[in-house]
């Protein structure tokens, strides 16, 4: 997987899954295609936790409904680590997400930034969607790995991750289950 070369070591972890009845390739395009239209539940806890940058007059996540999801949040804090075909879409983040703000690194361009990135006081997130075949169709999953960049930010994001940690998995879980019914409409199975 590319988020082991991203992040092979972590402090935190979460990991969703869910099986769709389509082939690996339609996934990772019907994902890229998402807009927050198709994720009511992600769009509104972005927002939410939007309010801080956008009380301070800075633009926010989700902004435009009929975007797609993936392209309003890379450049807005987020970078493309990578993609791997059929198989693997990789996002990546770091910050100071404690913080009202998130405090994001946009100094961080490429992913060879991303990789040899080393400030102390902030968490560096990659964030995944893994695609394979299985006995009952496409096993999709999401996995977001946290690595703190040391102790003091590592007790920081963890007493944030507490109180976060719950609307994260509903967001991943709801980006899965939107995909499921995407393309189950899309093959009119719904």
């Amino acid at each position: 997987m590319l988020l082991d070369r991203f992040i092979h070591r972590w402090d935190f972890r979460e990991r969703h899954a869910i099986t769709i009845q389509a082939p690996p390739a339609r996934v990772l395009p019907a994902i890229k295609r998402l807009t927050p239209s198709d994720v009511p539940l992600a769009k509104a806890l972005m927002r939410l936790r939007s309010i801080p940058s956008l009380l301070a007059g800075r633009k926010t996540f989700l902004s435009q409904s009929e975007k797609p999801f993936l392209d309003q949040i890379v450049g807005n804090g987020f970078l493309l680590l990578g993609e791997d075909s059929e198989k693997e879409l990789l996002l990546g983040t770091i910050g100071r997400f404690w913080k009202a703000s998130g405090e994001f690194c946009l100094a961080v361009q490429t992913p060879e930034d991303f990789l040899s990135f080393q400030e102390a006081g902030r968490v560096k997130v990659g964030w995944n969607f893994f695609v394979e075949t299985s006995a009952n169709g496409t096993r999709v999953q999401t996995e977001t790995r946290i690595l703190a960049t040391d102790r003091p930010a590592r007790w920081k994001f963890f007493a944030y991750w507490l109180l976060v940690r719950p609307g994260s998995g509903m967001i991943r879980k709801a980006i899965l289950r939107s995909v499921r019914r995407v393309l189950e409409k899309e093959d009119g199975l719904s």
